[in-house]
Formats: structure tokens, C-alpha cells, sequence
């Protein structure tokens, strides 16, 4: 029987908490932020969402530092959007209105983006019918490229809009609307490999 050396076993959790760690900080490059216990919703004019997606942070009200507003127009018509609160940043679109994503699909630099389409006016638009489903958002790096994202929204034609929670990749690269892993899933992966190669020592 073959014992691992003492200081070759703590190099290999070194090793292994070093690979987690790494795991770890790529993943916290995309920011979800999840209300799906209790989503924001809107039912009334000029009442407004606010998404700070560098944050992952969002609240009722006009938030100044917020990258994204959600809301209804201010008129007789259904007409709801998530709008930019800054040049630079953009909403994806699919023609003139809001795109309707289904989960899989990418938010990418290939996509079409509008400052603050509405996603339906009336029974026109990409989101009329209602729904639930994804809006891809960019939003300016400050180093001449964009950030993507997606927003999970439902909405009910006879007048309410709620925000589930949204998704936010700060490295500049595309985004699928797919399920994002949890950084602790990770660690607790790691944590995993750790304990068993333990258990391994004890029993040699």
C-alpha cells in the first residue's frame, strides 16, 4: 500500500482549493440576481422598476445609478418597456420592438439593439400576446465595447409587468438566456474532491 507524503497531500489540497478558488472567480464574472419569490411588478402608470445590473440590485422607484427602467408608457394602450437610462446601452431588439428571447438563446454583440423599444403597443409587438420569456440587454464597459445580459420579465396584457430577475456578464462576452451556475455550486464541488481524497488518507 502506497501512502501519500504528508507535505505532497497538502500540496494537492493546495492545489485543489487554488483550481476552486479560480473556478469560483470566473464564474462571479456573471451577476444573477433571482426574485422569483417575490418578483417586482408594475401595474400602474409612472410607477417604475429600477435594474442596477452592475449591482444585481433592483427596487421600485427612479433609481439615478440604475442601468435599466421598467415600466408602462404613460398611455390608453398596453405599453410596456425596459428602457435605457443612458446612451450606450441598448435593448435587444427584433424589429422595431423588444425582442421575446426563449431560454437558450444568445444575447451577443451580433444582435440588434434600440435605446428603449417597447416590447408590445396595443396587440402589436413582439411580447402582445404576453407571456413569460427573456429581454437581452448591453450596457457600455467604459472601455469602447458592451456588456451583455438578459432580464426574465412576464407580461399580462390587461396590465401588469414583472421583473423575475436578470442576468449580467461583466467580461464583455456573449450570454446565454440558459441557466447560470452558482459560484458555491463550485466550491462546494471542490469541497467535495477534498473530503474524499480525506477519507482516502484515513482509510490508507
Amino acid at each position: 500500500m502506497t501512502l501519500t507524503h504528508p507535505y505532497k497531500f497538502k500540496a494537492i489540497l493546495a492545489a485543489l482549493g487554488l483550481a476552486a478558488a479560480a473556478a469560483a472567480s470566473s464564474e462571479a464574472a456573471v451577476i444573477t440576481a433571482d426574485f422569483s419569490d417575490t418578483p417586482f411588478t408594475v401595474t400602474q402608470v409612472n410607477t417604475y422598476i429600477s435594474l442596477n445590473v452592475e449591482e444585481g440590485t433592483a427596487s421600485y422607484g427612479v433609481d439615478g445609478w440604475a442601468q435599466f427602467i421598467m415600466a408602462f408608457q404613460n398611455s390608453e394602450d398596453s405599453e410596456p418597456f425596459l428602457w435605457t437610462m443612458s446612451i450606450g446601452q441598448g435593448v435587444m431588439m427584433d424589429g422595431v420592438y423588444t425582442a421575446k428571447m426563449a431560454a437558450g438563446e444568445l444575447v451577443d454583440p451580433d444582435a440588434e439593439y434600440g435605446y428603449g423599444p417597447y416590447m408590445a403597443s396595443g396587440e402589436l409587438g413582439n411580447w402582445a400576446e404576453g407571456g413569460r420569456g427573456f429581454v437581452g440587454f448591453r450596457v457600455a464597459n467604459g472601455s469602447g465595447g458592451f456588456n451583455y445580459g438578459y432580464a426574465d420579465v412576464s407580461y399580462d396584457p390587461s396590465g401588469s409587468l414583472s421583473l423575475h430577475g436578470f442576468s449580467y456578464d461583466n467580461t464583455g462576452g456573449g450570454i446565454s438566456t440558459s441557466a447560470v451556475p452558482e459560484p458555491s455550486s463550485i466550491l462546494l464541488s471542490g469541497a467535495g474532491v477534498t473530503a474524499l481524497l480525506l477519507r482516502r488518507r484515513r482509510r490508507a
